[in-house]
């Protein structure tokens, strides 16, 4: 992957769902800065079609800049306060397992 691939891929292939965890960046070699990481995942959200959807994580500011200027449909998830699924009191102690609350516009989900 590098520059430029990802758009001509999502026009092809017209993705129906689009999930972006993070900006970083990754593949430095292909890259060279976290503005073209950002532009390429962007280019996979545009390619959404009007029935796509969006699933950003609200907690990095490169992808929740994503969400603006589609005419798709878009969750958001993480721990921000604005996040469409938040999470919160996160605990991956060993030896027990991992638990969170979810908390989304149907109420609060202790898992």
């Amino acid at each position: 992957s590098g520059v430029d691939t990802i758009r001509p891929m999502a026009q092809l292939l017209k993705p129906h769902v689009a999930v972006v965890t993070m900006v970083q960046l990754e593949h430095f070699s292909s890259f060279k800065a976290l503005e073209n990481v950002a532009r390429e995942k962007r280019a996979l959200v545009e390619a959404l079609g009007p029935d796509g959807l969006a699933v950003l994580n609200a907690d990095d500011p490169n992808v929740l800049a994503m969400a603006s200027g589609g005419a798709h449909r878009l969750v958001t998830f993480g721990e921000s306060e604005t996040a469409d699924y938040r999470v919160a009191d996160i605990s991956a102690a060993y030896p027990r397992t991992l638990s969170f609350t979810l908390h989304w516009r149907a109420g609060v989900l202790k898992l």
